[in-house]
């Protein structure tokens, strides 16, 4: 179930369509996406880099180079400190917002909630990235690397 919300919710995000509701309602739907990539991420981040960490140790007892596997395992959890650097204020500010929303009934803008939001979709781009590069270093290493 939890992977069919979040299937369903990053394909609202790809292609926008959670950009048509009002705004208390996206606030809504930001809060249960942000839930379930919390709960998932970061731990799925650590773990890649401990993987990484265990190629680069027993690559490096072979006397082969493991730079390469520290490289992308770095990368991988580079996603965490860019998260409370430049994520977190968007964040704080939809959370904020939602809370409102939710207690006082005050409302924001749907042209601001679409704003932030889109800000929010941009930063988690640039944050997907990292890991994505890690994984293209890794996989490049583990594939081309050690075959020599």
């Amino acid at each position: 179930m939890t992977k069919q919300l979040m299937s369903i919710n990053a394909v609202a995000v790809l292609t926008g369509a959670f950009l048509s509701d009002t705004s208390s309602q996206l606030f809504h739907q930001f809060v249960r996406l942000y839930h379930y990539g919390h709960l998932v991420l970061p731990g799925l981040s650590l773990a890649t880099l401990t993987l990484y960490a265990s190629a680069g140790a027993m690559t490096r007892g072979t006397g082969r180079p493991w730079a390469v596997y520290a490289l992308a395992g770095t990368l991988t959890v580079a996603m965490i400190p860019f998260t409370w650097v430049f994520m977190v204020p968007t964040n704080n500010t939809l959370f904020d917002l939602h809370f409102k929303s939710q207690s006082a009934g005050v409302i924001a803008g749907i042209d601001d909630a679409k704003g932030l939001l889109r800000r929010w979709s941009l930063l988690h781009l640039a944050r997907s990235l990292f890991p994505l590069t890690g994984a293209v270093i890794g996989l490049s290493r583990l594939v081309n690397g050690d075959a020599r």
